[in-house]
């Protein structure tokens, strides 16, 4: 509406204060008596001449109408942070001295710089909004089978917390920019535009394919890191092909195809109905509070029956500690949508009686993770120990839980008055991936042609940082941690695939001398063919004789525990030769039994998985029929020394070799 005024150039010359009261006419008119809030900013320099003649009636319409003054002065002098200005025109003092005067009268109002008010725009500020009321059917029991012993309730509900989201895709526009000719405003439209992609193969495939194709002695280093670059390199599926493509859903790690509306039928819920059911009864504290962090809706009865039975089932929840596990089935369109399981949690407030609905988990759906046991370990005959290389010391448990103390929370900040307070608080935290988004799309709005993005405003970057007093006084227990602990930095660990293919590029590359194979030239062609004999009989037991049947562990750590990387296949092969001949002896079982245990741990950690779980059934087969295999296989048996599983192993590409822990109950079942 601003834009359309044109200045009067035969009529009086306004100031400030006639502006001020032509926006408290303006204002009235068009709100009326409504009670809503009312704001009149003024933005000035106070360089202007200023009738101040009429101050206090001004004064009085303002207070009249319930009017807020907010006043952004252009290089106005700002207290707080001690900023005043030198040889300020005595115009602009005298200006800035009445706007102070005027905004002092006034309730929730105030003058401010303009580098206060750009900073407060940027600040975030949380929308609390109404949400409108929704409504759904509360069953206890089966009304249409079981009538006269079920419940039925009518039940509306509101969202008590709703997920925040960044700005969304939307056309954006600032009126009047770049258009001089039209009152149309300019327009920045993000358009959305989709696009599909073919899956990326995993590059352990990609390296193997060119294994398969080239061979291992034509691969080098920079063919594998080739491999990897194009493996992460997405492939447009043609126009022509889109029209072809069809809705998938995951079942597991495989996709499953929809092409028709018979197959989406498979999708719905036999026998499932719109409305929430109750299925069973718990004990409130035995609910977990991580749960209650998403979204939570407030239940209401929504007719007189409903709120008397209603508020009769949360007294009776209240008074026991308990609440009701729920089904919710929604329906969209013309199908219900897949149930959530919850709880209703019964809040008796005084004369305010609702009901919390809070989201849990399906069984299915929550991982259970079991952790060692910090205190004590158990040796291979079964007994516990209290102390092992692998248990903490009390020293090293005296120092984590300092550690842990210096990095409490809850006094590491002080507060204006010099006392001790919490440095973290809840209702000023914000997520900068919403506000402060929100803030680069205005801002680019606004600069359309600047390639930069606004500073973070301090109140989203308040708690980026660790505070010092928290960083001061755990430090000293960190370090102590890390001698204690001999703390190291571990090195990025090399794929299997791409591990072999070095150590083969490696072999390639070292200088083959003849002479130390044939022998030196000019000796004894006689001692000459004895050497190329002796070399060809070591080459044909590097894999069989590695390991010896006299000493096997010996060898094994000599190998294995000296890091000789290049010898381990041979050494896991040559062991799995002499594991089942140690047996065929009775009284070397538990001699058996530590080989297979130290071959199964060097498998699960050297990629070696397939081998073993290959090599173990066809090993217990053999035993079965062997009278001196009793004894060990019946301690192979007490300690799970079966396939490897997927706990085992830390490498997560080689994780899906490992065996299921189902499968491996099975194979021990079988002794």
């Amino acid at each position: 509406r601003l834009a359309k005024v044109e200045a009067d150039e035969d009529g009086d010359q306004g100031d400030d204060l006639t502006a001020l009261i032509c926006a408290i006419e303006t204002l009235t008119d068009y709100v009326g008596t409504h009670k809503k809030k009312k704001t009149i900013v003024i933005v000035t320099d106070g360089l202007s001449d200023i009738d101040w003649s009429a101050e206090d009636v001004v004064v009085k319409q303002l207070l009249k109408h319930s009017i807020e003054l907010v006043v952004i002065g252009v290089d106005f002098d700002d207290p707080d942070v001690g900023f005043k200005e030198e040889d300020k025109p005595e115009l602009r003092a005298k200006n800035e001295d009445h706007y102070r005067n005027l905004v002092s009268q006034l309730p929730d109002s105030l003058v401010a710089t303009a580098e206060e008010a750009y900073m407060s725009s940027q600040a975030p500020k949380p929308k609390v909004t109404d949400s409108r009321p929704l409504y759904a059917t509360l069953r206890l029991g089966d009304p249409e089978k079981y009538p006269d012993d079920s419940l039925e309730l009518k039940l509306s509900y509101y969202k008590a917390t709703s997920k925040a989201t960044p700005l969304s895709w939307k056309k954006m526009s600032m009126r009047g920019y770049g258009q001089q000719d039209t009152d149309e405003p300019r327009s920045f439209a993000v358009n959305r535009e989709t696009k599909y992609f073919y899956a990326p193969q995993p590059v352990e495939k990609t390296i193997e394919s060119l294994l398969e194709k080239e061979g291992m002695e034509a691969i080098e280093e920079e063919d594998i890191m080739e491999a990897e670059a194009e493996s992460k390199e997405l492939e447009v599926v043609p126009e022509e092909k889109k029209e072809s493509l069809v809705k998938a859903y995951k079942y597991g790690s495989t996709l499953v195809p929809f092409r028709d509306e018979e197959d989406l039928n498979m999708l719905q819920l036999p026998g499932a109905r719109e409305g929430i059911e109750i299925v069973g009864f718990m004990k409130e504290r035995s609910l977990d509070r991580a749960f209650a962090m998403g979204e939570v809706y407030r239940f209401f009865g929504s007719d007189n029956y409903s709120s008397v039975a209603f508020s009769a089932f949360l007294n009776a929840l209240s008074e026991d500690g308990r609440c009701a596990l729920v089904r919710w089935t929604k329906k969209y369109r013309d199908r219900c949508t897949d149930p959530k399981i919850g709880v209703l949690l019964p809040r008796v407030e005084g004369e305010l009686e609702y009901a919390l609905y809070v989201r849990v988990p399906f069984a299915e759906d929550v991982k259970k993770h079991f952790f060692p046991s910090l205190t004590t370990i158990k040796n291979r005959v079964g007994e516990a120990l209290t102390e092992h290389k692998y248990l903490p010391t009390t020293e090293q448990c005296e120092t984590m839980d300092n550690f842990v103390q210096a990095m409490d929370l809850m006094d590491a900040d002080v507060d204006a008055d010099g006392a001790v307070c919490p440095w973290f608080d809840v209702s000023e935290s914000f997520s900068p991936s919403i506000h402060h988004v929100k803030n680069a799309v205005l801002y680019r709005l606004a600069n359309p042609d600047d390639e930069t993005l606004p500073i973070v405003h301090p109140t989203l970057s308040r708690y980026f940082n660790i505070p010092g007093l928290v960083e001061e006084r755990a430090d000293p227990h960190l370090q102590k941690l890390k001698e204690l602990f001999e703390v190291k930095q571990v090195p990025p660990k090399m794929s299997a695939t791409r591990k072999k293919a070095k150590v083969n590029q490696e072999v390639d590359d070292e200088e083959i001398d003849l002479d130390d194979i044939l022998g030196t030239a000019g000796e004894d062609e006689d001692v000459g063919m004895q050497d190329v004999s002796q070399v060809k009989a070591n080459e044909l037991s590097k894999d069989e004789g590695l390991i010896s049947l006299d000493d096997p562990m010996k060898d094994w750590q000599e190998i294995v525990g000296a890091g000789k990387g290049d010898l381990v296949s041979g050494a896991v092969k040559s062991m799995m030769d002499v594991i089942p001949r140690i047996v065929k002896d009775a009284s070397r079982s538990a001699e058996a039994i530590n080989c297979l245990e130290a071959l199964r741990e060097t498998c699960a950690s050297e990629d070696e998985i397939d081998t073993f779980n290959n090599w173990i059934p066809s090993m217990l087969d053999k035993l079965q029929t062997e009278t001196t295999a009793t004894s060990f296989l019946k301690k192979m048996k007490q300690q799970g020394l079966g396939l490897i599983t997927r706990d085992m192993v830390t490498d997560e590409g080689s994780r899906d070799s490992a065996a299921t822990e189902s499968a491996a109950k099975k194979f021990l079942s079988r002794i």
